[in-house]
């Protein structure tokens, strides 16, 4: 089921798909803060490789963890 976020505008946004999101903090807020978004959830990702890695998580289970972010962050 998708997501939908509402702006303060009253608009309803249907997120289909990692590019919903990041067009719309595109249209709201310029390429720079939608640039600066896909930065930020680059870095979310690799902060989580190292902590899957320093703890010993199994491929299994870390494959699980990296989806539930990558889907909860809604970029990838």
């Amino acid at each position: 089921m998708p997501e939908i976020i509402t702006t303060k505008d009253g608009k309803n946004h249907t997120l289909v798909g990692s590019t919903s999101l990041i067009s719309i903090i595109r249209d709201y807020c310029g390429d720079e803060t939608a640039k600066a978004c896909c930065r930020r959830a680059a870095a979310v990702m690799d902060e989580l490789e190292y902590i899957l890695d320093i703890n010993g998580i199994s491929a299994a289970k870390a494959e699980e963890i990296r989806s539930a972010v990558q889907n909860s962050i809604n970029i990838y």
